[in-house]
């Protein structure tokens, strides 16, 4: 008698996203975290606290998102898909900080910006499969990330900045504005990462 398994077919991979890592500078580089690979989604996230309306250049190869910035402070959101593991960020001219999220089996999907805002921007129109990531260059308080997202760093002196994501799939396909604590006026996105 054949055991009861035999012709069982074995559970499928799991091609989620996965979280690889993330790292921040306070300048116009960052270096990407260890374990990239080739294809892995790349998220940028660029401030400049010294200069209004400045904006920190685009490096070549990047895709840009949204950028904004008044009342002494400036930001930019794009990305990149890595092409080997030995990738880099690019000089981001004029950043005064700079952070990169990298993701595997990711793309990006929609966003919304608040620019010079307290509030975490809404979004929609994402499938329940994607995870959402959010990023904010504020004031001289620490931030902190909203319920159900995980803190990924950041800056914790000078004009602070942070970066995190759901860690998994939302399972909806709508989040609602959250207010940014504590208070500070920002750039901040709502983005949605879709599996790849």
């Amino acid at each position: 008698m054949l055991p009861a398994n035999r012709y069982r077919a074995q559970p499928a991979a799991d091609t989620g996203i996965e979280y690889i890592g993330s790292n921040w500078n306070g300048g116009t580089t960052v270096t990407l975290p260890g374990g990239v690979q080739a294809g892995d989604l790349c998220v940028f996230y660029a401030g400049n606290t010294n200069a209004v309306g400045t904006q920190p250049t685009l490096p070549a190869g990047l895709t840009n998102l949204r950028n904004g910035g008044t009342f002494g402070a400036t930001g930019r959101v794009a990305y990149k898909y890595a092409t080997s593991s030995g990738e880099t960020s690019g000089t981001w001219t004029n950043a005064t900080m700079l952070h990169c999220n990298v993701y595997r089996n990711a793309q990006v999907g929609v966003n919304a910006w608040g620019g010079v805002s307290n509030q975490w921007p809404a979004l929609s129109g994402f499938s329940t499969a994607a995870w959402l990531y959010r990023a904010a260059l504020g004031g001289i308080a620490t931030l902190t990330m909203p319920a159900g997202f995980t803190d990924r760093g950041g800056a914790t002196s000078g004009s602070r900045c942070r970066t995190g994501d759901t860690n998994g799939p939302l399972g909806a396909t709508s989040v609602a504005a959250a207010t940014i604590s504590p208070a500070a006026n920002t750039y901040v996105i709502t983005l949605a990462l879709e599996p790849a």
